[in-house]
């Protein structure tokens, strides 16, 4: 999946010092692989109340903090990727504040839900990093209202119905998420939680700057890549009417706003909402 699991220190600050020299950009997920595979959910009431084996939150910050001492010493521009904790965006606000080039993206479930939406057992719900708790995930929203988090990121993983059946440690996590993720990121605008511009900034221009490529805004002489956005319409999340082949979504009978009306691509409409 082009994710690479570096344990060895030495190798990992060499690879930051080789990205350096070629002016590239890392992009992390920080977890520590010991800390986390010991357990399948947020380690806290939730996890002692269901009898689940709990991922404590350090498991995100020994990480990051591990990753910014490296990237202070190479020089490294480096993005941290699915950040689940309130304290990893108070550590990556630290580090801008001291001028260190690092960005951020947040899954637009992390922003939604947290440790109580397992209810009993619910796989749908079993995602890595783990669903937080509440006070993490309101850091997360502020982290986004501040700009410390650049990006939302649907971290979407398809997965078919077999794979979320059985007990929920024997389940394997992650998320159908594509297709919700502008109704979830347009609902913090609802909520008022984060501006119009916020929101889709964070999705269009401001991940096009992490990746380093000319898009995501419409100006004269960018390729008219658009989407056409209706602000009206209500309707229920359908999991099962999912384009892709994942219906792995615990969003299902949400009521959501703002769906796509159109999509262009290059100037050509390649999408167009058939009227209901």
């Amino acid at each position: 999946n082009g994710v690479t699991e570096i344990k060895n220190t030495v190798v990992w600050r060499r690879a930051l010092e080789y990205a350096a020299t070629l002016d590239l950009t890392v992009f992390i997920n920080a977890a520590d692989a010991w800390l986390q595979k010991q357990g399948c959910v947020h380690e806290g009431t939730v996890s002692a109340r269901l009898g689940l084996s709990g991922i404590p939150e350090s498991a995100e910050t020994i990480a990051v903090s591990r990753d910014l001492i490296l990237i202070e010493q190479t020089g490294v521009r480096a993005h941290f990727h699915s950040l689940s904790t309130g304290k990893a965006v108070k550590l990556i606000r630290e580090a801008q504040d001291r001028g260190l080039p690092v960005t951020a993206d947040v899954s637009a479930h992390h922003l939604h839900l947290c440790e109580h939406d397992l209810g009993n057992y619910d796989s749908f719900s079993h995602v890595m990093p783990p669903l937080r708790g509440v006070r993490d995930r309101e850091q997360l929203k502020q982290g986004l209202r501040d700009g410390v988090i650049q990006a939302v990121s649907s971290h979407h993983q398809p997965l078919d119905a077999d794979a979320k059946l059985g007990p929920f440690a024997e389940t394997t996590p992650g998320l159908s998420a594509l297709e919700t993720l502008l109704p979830l990121t347009l609902k913090l605008v609802e909520d008022d939680e984060i501006s119009l511009h916020q929101a889709i900034a964070s999705l269009t221009c401001q991940p096009a700057a992490i990746l380093g490529i000319d898009a995501g805004q419409l100006k004269a002489g960018a390729s008219a890549d658009i989407c056409i956005i209706d602000p009206d319409v209500q309707y229920d999340c359908l999991p099962s009417a999912f384009i892709s082949a994942g219906k792995n979504s615990p969003f299902g009978g949400w009521l959501f706003q703002h769906q796509v009306s159109h999509t262009l691509f290059q100037g050509k409409v390649v999408y167009q909402r058939e009227p209901n």
